[in-house]
This record gives C-alpha cells, structure tokens and sequence, in this order.
C-alpha cells in the first residue's frame, strides 16, 4: 500500500509507536485535506492498531514522499518529517 498505491503527494498515517496498519489518505488533485477526513483516516489507523483499546492515540501523518523502507525489516518505515493527531480508535460509519 505505501509504496505500491499511494503516491509520493498523498497523506500517509499511522499509530505512533506502536504495531499497527498504514493508512492513506489518496489526493486527487487537491493538495490540502479536509480536517473531517484526517480525523476519520487518523482513527481508522488507530482502530487498526495494538491501541486500539486506549481512550487516546497519537497518530503521526504525513505526505508519503517523507515515508522510507527500512532495508530488511518488512513492514518498517523511516520517516523524515511528520505531524501528530490525537484522536479515538473507531471505525467511521
């Protein structure tokens, strides 16, 4: 998903120092994202996550072009340079 899907301008996120699913937010052709849909990628990523259960988790994001593969460690990313979200694990409906 990160590096085969999303493309180097679209939003990337991702609980913050824990296991857990990356998440994209796909840009088409807007360079800014509406708050409401950060929020929702945000809790989406942490519902996907190890905190899942907490009340609060801080979710980091930022454009994929700042989203590096750690060599030899699958699934393992560096990043760059980065925001933080605080938001509540939950699926949108």
């Amino acid at each position: 998903l990160t590096f085969k899907i999303a493309a180097k301008d679209d939003i990337w996120l991702h609980a913050e120092g824990t296991k857990g699913s990356h998440t994209v937010i796909k840009l088409a052709g807007s360079k800014q994202v509406p708050r409401r849909t950060l929020e929702e990628a945000a809790s989406l990523a942490a519902f996907f996550s190890d905190a899942k259960h907490s009340s609060l988790v801080p979710v980091i994001y930022t454009h994929r072009r700042y989203v590096h593969p750690v060599k030899k460690k699958l699934g393992q990313v560096h990043i760059d340079r980065y925001e933080v979200i605080m938001v509540k694990p939950r699926v949108i409906s």
